[in-house]
């Protein structure tokens, strides 16, 4: 599949089927994540894959965390992360300055991006969950980040029981404005 292709299939899914996944292609996939485009060669994300035991620890410390503070409505992580295959947590490096840590935060993103889209290569997919899991202490000590570093995603993984209908997005024309002079 060509990447035009592949990045307009490729859905957020929430619900998965009981099957592992392969180490070897979670190994590739991570691979790519780290080939995201970043300031000055910084590769300031960091990673921690998490299955078996710690996975099933991860959805507990989410399902608690959502019974303290009910997420909005299709938005929780703890079903995702109950069935999902595994789970990767992806934090941002603490950074010398502001500035690179801005810098640093897009291309962790970009690094996310890559990661699902190859998980998406790979048939199976996954969900990038945030909220109050970015931020507890449990959560950190579980996936041990270190203390200045910035938890921006948890990714559950799987293979997907059901795919999301492609949902319309805006109009390019609503979204761009070309300054572009021809000459």
């Amino acid at each position: 599949m060509n990447a035009y292709d592949l990045i307009r299939s490729r859905r957020s899914v929430r619900a998965f089927e009981p099957r592992p996944l392969p180490r070897e292609a979670v190994a590739r996939c991570l691979e790519a994540a780290v080939w995201a485009p970043n300031h000055g060669l910084t590769q300031p994300w960091r990673f921690a894959v998490l299955g078996g035991a710690a996975l099933r620890e991860l959805a507990a410390l989410s399902s608690t965390l959502e019974a303290r503070q009910p997420p909005d409505p299709g938005q929780d992580a703890a079903g995702p992360l109950q069935q999902a295959a595994a789970a990767v947590a992806v934090w941002q490096a603490e950074a010398p300055d502001a500035r690179t840590g801005a810098a640093d935060r897009l291309a962790v993103a970009a690094a996310v991006q890559n990661l699902l889209l190859c998980a998406w290569d790979e048939g199976w997919a996954g969900t990038w969950l945030g909220g109050p899991l970015l931020s507890d202490p449990a959560v950190r000590r579980l996936v041990r980040a270190p203390g200045g570093d910035d938890l921006a995603a948890v990714l559950a993984l799987g293979w997907p029981a059901e795919v999301p209908p492609l949902r319309p997005r805006r109009r390019l024309a609503e979204l761009t404005r070309w300054v572009w002079d021809e000459a």
